[in-house]
This record gives structure tokens, C-alpha cells and sequence, in this order.
């Protein structure tokens, strides 16, 4: 799964799931999307809960969905963000180039790249610039946030969990998947 999702949203769903599945043992591995869809295709993990549904053709099911926010230490005046550096790219590169090149027609000037998005915080928390991060992170509330939009719709981050149906292992696969039911 990815990192983010492993800090954020899974513990409380893996309390609950150890405390009705004892014997159920988990081995959690996290990782970027891409990488942690290619495991699955090739049968090394059983599930997977990544940011894109990759059309996968078995069990699949949309378990979380947050907005984008755009973040700094001060408000933005977002006709000026081509002259403003941002300070993070990662993981969510491709839905950042898709709202800024519906927004804007010069390049970005970025100024740092970083892995992760906790640093990239302590970046725009430090001084000018700013990130966009999805709004399960969590905030200081003294940085100013802004929701991402594209033609007037705010820019979702989308959580899938995927599996195989003919898993050797559907009687742990099953549970598990099936704890992410009332999530979606």
C-alpha cells in the first residue's frame, strides 16, 4: 500500500481487523502505486491499496476519496503561481500537471523535489512556496489551504483496494477485503 495511506487511514482498519481476525497474520508492504500494482499483477501480494484503479479487471473497490489542497505559509494569489516555486512533487505528478495546465500556460518553477509530502510541509512551513497534498494529510492550522480544482471540480485523490478473485488464499483475502466495505 502507499506510505501515506499506511500512516494516516490503515491503523484503525488493522485494529479492528486483528481484533476480529486473530489468526489472521498481516504483512503490510509499502510503496509507490506503480510499484505495488506490478507486485500484484505478478501474484507476489495478495491485495493492494493504491491511488489509481489501474483498470484492473478482478476485485477491485473504491475505499477512500479526499480532495487536493493547495498549501502555503500565506494566502496565494493563484494568477501568480507561475512566478511562485512549488515545493513538492511526487507521487501525485500527473494530477498536479493536469490541474496546472488547465490553469496555467507557462511551466511551474519547482524548486524542490521531494519523496514525501511530510517533508515537502516542513519546506512550505519554513518559508515561500507551496504544495499541494491530499487533505487527509494533516495540517498546522496556521497554513493556508485551498482546494485544487479542475473546470470548477475539486481534484479527488482516490484510494482502490484491489485483489485477485481466485486467490490460493480467499479465505484471508475475503475478510480483508470485506473490511473495506462500509468505507466506500
Amino acid at each position: 500500500m502507499t506510505s501515506n495511506y499506511a500512516a494516516y487511514r490503515l491503523p484503525d482498519i488493522l485494529a479492528r481487523f486483528s481484533r476480529m481476525y486473530p489468526g489472521i497474520r498481516v504483512n503490510l508492504l509499502r510503496g509507490l502505486s506503480e510499484e505495488i500494482y506490478q507486485q500484484l499483477q505478478r501474484e507476489a501480494i495478495h491485495a493492494a491499496l493504491v491511488k489509481d484503479d489501474y483498470h484492473w479487471r478482478h476485485g477491485k473497490r473504491l475505499v477512500d476519496m479526499d480532495d487536493y489542497w493547495l498549501v502555503s505559509l500565506q494566502p496565494l494569489d493563484l494568477r501568480l503561481l507561475p512566478q511562485i516555486r512549488i515545493n513538492y512533487r511526487g507521487h501525485i505528478t500527473h494530477l498536479i500537471e493536469r490541474w496546472w495546465n488547465a490553469n496555467y500556460s507557462l511551466a511551474p518553477r519547482v524548486a524542490m523535489q521531494v519523496d514525501k509530502p511530510e517533508v515537502c510541509l516542513a519546506m512550505v512551513e519554513r518559508g515561500p512556496g507551496y504544495t499541494i497534498v491530499s487533505s487527509y494529510q494533516p495540517l498546522p492550522a496556521y497554513l493556508w489551504c485551498q482546494s485544487v480544482r479542475v473546470a470548477g471540480e475539486a481534484l479527488k485523490s482516490r484510494t482502490w483496494l484491489l485483489w485477485h478473485y481466485a486467490s490460493a488464499d480467499a479465505s484471508v483475502i475475503l475478510p480483508f477485503t470485506e473490511m473495506f466495505a462500509d468505507l466506500s
